[in-house]
């Protein structure tokens, strides 16, 4: 009867165990993905911020365009327009590159938590493990009447 209850006592250690390891790799495996969101986020939101910037440019090259075909000097106001075009296409930009690296701070931080879950998963199911077994050991010793 006491083999019995011993080896029930290591499956469930080992099961307890094995489930925490388990758990934790998938924390690690999250965390792994998070940091390529995150490095993902701000490829994206520099790819967004060049194409902003590019939008103007093109924007501003039409006007100017425009301007030459109707014969529009572009002294004062249409030149103070193109300026304008330019400086919310750069703002565009700034607040996509701004977003981008909000995002990858954030994903960034998720990765560390999932680490940080991954390694306290993997203390509590050796520490749960430790426990059963202690626990069976315990309750063995009581039923022999060695406590």
């Amino acid at each position: 009867m006491g083999a019995l209850a011993a080896g029930g006592t290591a499956i469930s250690a080992y099961a307890q165990y094995s489930a925490a390891q388990a758990e934790a790799d998938a924390n690690e495996q999250k965390a792994y993905v998070k940091r390529l969101q995150a490095a993902e986020s701000m490829a994206a939101a520099e790819r967004d911020a060049d194409i902003a910037i590019e939008k103007g440019k093109l924007i501003r090259s039409s006007q100017l365009s425009s301007y030459g075909r109707s014969g529009v000097d572009i002294e004062g106001s249409p030149l103070m327009q193109m300026s304008a075009t330019i400086a919310t296409a750069r703002k565009e930009a700034e607040a996509t590159l701004r977003a981008g690296k909000y995002r990858q701070y954030t994903s960034n931080y998720e990765a560390q938590l999932q680490d940080y879950m991954a390694g306290e998963t993997r203390k509590a199911g050796t520490l749960t493990a430790a426990g059963t077994i202690l626990g069976g050991f315990g309750n063995y010793s009581k039923a022999k009447g060695n406590l």
